[in-house]
């Protein structure tokens, strides 16, 4: 069963923090921002970090990137999503898209970020 599970039957036994840390990283991976929003709200820590050793922040780079509407895109960029670690490149697809789709808000935040 999932930790959301346990916690909502009441027989999570992890210290608050560290369940709230743990809802927070699987919102990411998710990536369903909202979640995510209401868990730091909460006092999840955007440093928290996964099994592989990678923060909230760095793992929220990736439905960043997915992002297609701009109160989402803004919402992980408010969460602290890393993208110095994402590829250049990949950046620069994501701005011309955004500009393909003369999304004039998406790429202005896209400009500002990389």
């Amino acid at each position: 069963s999932s930790c959301w599970d346990r916690f909502a039957s009441g027989t999570e036994d992890k210290p608050p923090q560290q369940l709230m840390n743990e809802l927070l990283l699987n919102a990411v991976a998710q990536c369903r921002v909202r979640y995510a929003q209401v868990w730091v709200e909460l006092g999840a820590d955007t440093l928290a970090v996964d099994s592989d050793g990678r923060t909230a922040r760095q793992l929220m780079s990736e439905p960043l990137l997915r992002a297609t509407d701009i109160k989402e895109h803004l919402a992980w960029v408010e969460l602290g999503a890393d993208v110095s670690a994402v590829d250049q490149a990949r950046l620069d697809v994501r701005l011309l898209d955004a500009v393909y789709d003369r999304n004039g808000a998406l790429v202005e935040s896209w400009m500002k970020l990389g």
